[in-house]
């Protein structure tokens, strides 16, 4: 595509959302006249802005979208649950129009016919339901609908005094008006005619005020005049238009445009007209708006309100920030660049210690100072609203909730809190699949709600919130909660869990996420093949985000979605193990301690010390990772224990030394390392030695993974010796 037709697509697709938001708002409020024109706008600027590159397909079909529309504004078409999905389907018929403007190919629309046949027949002025053809709508489209019904125009006409001396009849005037229209009303002004005695045979001093009923615009009957040099004509729009002028005004874009240009712009008055009044005003001086209104070119109510919208804009434009669109890759190797400059400012300031200059150590600390801000100020460009995503969740709980004849409302809290857009992206597919689960396994049906003692209409609420660094996004229900012991039965049938495995809440909860696991009776387009919730689970973790699940019988459930706010570059603490170094992130980090004596011998004999009354479980790294180090060193040297926090738990990770915060630069592992558990990637030091980032809820699942095998292969070990001794016996 090119750059215009760009700017048209992504223009376009901000007015569809903002169409299908409105169209959602207003099946709640059916006779609001905001969202209605909303909706109509939105249809009256793509199609405008279709028209400027000859997208015909979009002209017609948007043209006949906003017929219905206007009826609609018009109070003709009552507004229905079957109106509004019938304009949610259009609006899906446009996009899908406009992802195909590059396609080389011709493209068929078969559901098209049936929505052009669907929208004629909601029309105020259909009367048949016969599905009406393509050329039939691009010739509805050729035609302005603002004059499909006659207008009667006041028209006030004054000849020059040497229109016969110019050889003009006034006769053809009239013979080009009746073309136009009927003349209704016609008469003679004769306050201009001097007495006989002062008559001059040669000169015109005719005049007329008439009425026409015509079906043209007022600029047509201003060009069939334009002939007549000299004359002094003035069109004055019917009362009748006065509305619609007003409405034209209301959807012209909103720019900081001359009253006089406005009124041009929506046909009020004519350029001949506009420049007269220019040109009075250069001699005489005084506001345009005045001098149209004294000069009885437009109704005073139509030019009161184009100087109303003309003053609300430059309001506006006083206090809007400006916006430039820019690329998404460009903000990407913006960061990218950003992260290079952190990683040559590491090495930079380790350069500057050793050095031992104070005046460099200074200059180095200034220009770190400065990178970080524009680290914080290139990440906060990829920053996002998550709003961007939630609320197109409407429109599905809107959709399957009529599909399942269930009532459900959507409530969002939370959409301002912003998140880095690659999590953004990613995040919506997992979100549809809690959403649709919710739908369909959560919340019961307005008979089951009754007889729950709860009203009939369930609600789900999506939330978002920062919390300590992370994002924290909530899906949560008013159903029926999940049933722990049918959960559990069908994970033994399935061979999830041991026949006699003892199992808490919480964890039978989480076996929703393993795959192949589905409590649906059978299978339809909503659920059943027992893929979503696993999906769900590696979706999020890939975001380096964990997912749990909490739940209440009869109640609800409640999925907490913890993601990192952004996958670029991250404020970490720098640990040391033997000769390897870590990274852990700053935000789930909570203190560091040195171990005494005692703390020393506690820690290598169990795994876990008692820290301050408290029992906090220990991961020893160098156990967990297999990083070689004599054991007899353990319990001379100084052993440090950094406390850290995830899931609202808190874990010890020991280390031999520890160097301070680091901005880490966050590079991914490759494919050869895939399957390794408890690392984000890695980051490069100021001394160019890799070091790896700690992913430290993968870390605790992963050490909690390796327990539980020890411990049930010790119990089937145990089992078999006995089994053996009484085979023996």
């Amino acid at each position: 595509m090119d750059e215009n037709t760009q700017i048209f697509v992504s223009e376009s697709e901000e007015l569809l959302e903002d169409m299908e938001q409105a169209l959602l708002a207003l099946e709640a409020s059916p006779n609001d006249d905001n969202l209605i024109n909303r909706i109509f706008r939105a249809a009256h600027t793509i199609k405008g802005s279709a028209g400027l590159f000859g997208f015909d397909d979009i002209i017609a079909f948007t043209h006949v979208v906003e017929n219905l529309l206007d009826d609609i504004r018009n109070c003709l078409v009552p507004v229905s649950v079957d109106l509004i999905t019938l304009l949610m389907k259009c609006k899906d018929q446009i996009v899908e129009m406009i992802e195909n403007l590059n396609s080389e190919d011709s493209i068929e629309y078969p559901e098209k016919a049936e929505l052009l046949a669907l929208l004629n027949a909601f029309s105020a002025s259909s009367s048949s339901d016969e599905t009406p053809s393509i050329a039939s709508v691009k010739q509805v489209v050729s035609l302005e609908s603002d004059n499909s019904t006659g207008s009667i125009y006041h028209i006030s006409i004054r000849l020059g005094l040497d229109t016969f001396r110019e050889g003009f009849d006034p006769e053809i005037m009239f013979e080009q008006l009746k073309e136009l229209g009927t003349i209704t009303q016609i008469k003679m002004v004769q306050t201009s005619i001097p007495r006989l005695s002062e008559i001059d045979g040669e000169n015109c001093h005719l005049g007329w005020e008439l009425s026409l009923d015509s079906l043209k615009s007022k600029q047509e009957i201003t060009e069939v005049l334009e002939f007549m040099d000299g004359a002094n004509i003035k069109i004055l729009s019917p009362d009748s238009q006065s509305k619609d002028f007003i409405k034209l005004i209301n959807e012209l874009p909103e720019q900081d445009s001359a009253i006089g240009k406005i009124l041009l712009d929506i046909g009020a008055i004519s350029p001949k007209e506009l420049q007269s009044v220019l040109n009075k005003q250069k001699t005489q001086g005084g506001l345009t708006g005045e001098l149209i209104i004294e000069e009885g070119l437009s109704q005073e109510k139509v030019v009161k309100s184009a100087i109303k919208t003309q003053s609300k804009v430059r309001k506006e434009k006083q206090t809007e920030r400006e916006f430039i669109r820019v690329a998404a890759d460009k903000l990407d190797k913006l960061v990218n660049l950003v992260g290079e400059l952190v990683i040559g400012s590491a090495k930079i300031t380790q350069l500057a210690k050793s050095r031992h200059d104070i005046e460099l150590e200074e200059s180095v600390e200034e220009m770190t100072q400065a990178l970080e801000d524009m680290r914080e100020t290139a990440l906060g460009l990829r920053m996002t609203p998550v709003a961007n995503t939630f609320n197109r969740f409407h429109r599905v709980v809107r959709d399957i909730a009529k599909s399942l004849d269930k009532k459900i409302r959507l409530k969002i809290t939370g959409g301002d809190t912003e998140l880095d857009k690659t999590v953004v992206e990613k995040i919506g597919d997992p979100l549809t699949h809690l959403i649709r689960n919710s739908m369909d396994h959560g919340i019961e049906t307005p008979h089951e709600r009754l007889l729950a003692n709860k009203p009939e209409e369930g609600t789900i609420t999506l939330s978002a919130f920062h919390e300590t660094g992370s994002i924290i996004i909530e899906v949560k229900d008013d159903g029926k909660g999940l049933d722990a012991e049918k959960i559990l039965s069908l994970a033994k049938e399935r061979g999830l869990v041991a026949k006699d495995q003892v199992m808490k809440r919480s964890e039978i909860y989480k076996l929703i996420f393993e795959p192949g696991f589905s409590t649906a009776k059978e299978i339809n387009n909503i659920s059943g093949r027992g893929v979503g919730m696993d999906v769900v689970r590696r979706s999020i973790e890939s975001l380096r985000g964990t997912v749990n699940i909490f739940s209440e019988p009869g109640q609800g459930s409640r999925i907490v979605i913890r993601l990192p706010l952004t996958l670029a570059i991250i404020d970490g603490f720098h640990v040391q193990v033997a000769d390897e170094s870590y990274i852990i992130p700053l935000d789930s980090m909570v203190e560091c301690i040195s171990l005494s004596d005692s703390q020393k011998i506690e820690a290598n004999r169990h795994d876990h010390i008692k820290l301050r009354d408290s029992v906090l479980p220990l991961i020893p790294l160098d156990k967990n990772w297999g990083i070689n180090k004599n054991q007899n060193t353990f319990e001379q040297a100084r052993v440090n224990l950094v406390v850290v926090q995830f899931e609202g738990k808190k874990i010890g990770v020991l280390v031999d030394s520890l160097h301070g915060e680091v901005q880490a630069v966050i590079k991914p592992l490759g494919k050869v390392f895939d399957g390794l558990r408890g690392f984000a990637g890695f980051s490069l030091l100021g001394s160019g030695q890799v070091a790896m980032i700690m992913d430290i809820a993968d870390l605790a699942k992963s050490v909690a993974s390796k327990e539980r095998e020890r411990h049930n292969f010790t119990e089937r070990r145990t089992r078999k010796r006995v089994s053996m001794t009484d085979i023996l016996e």
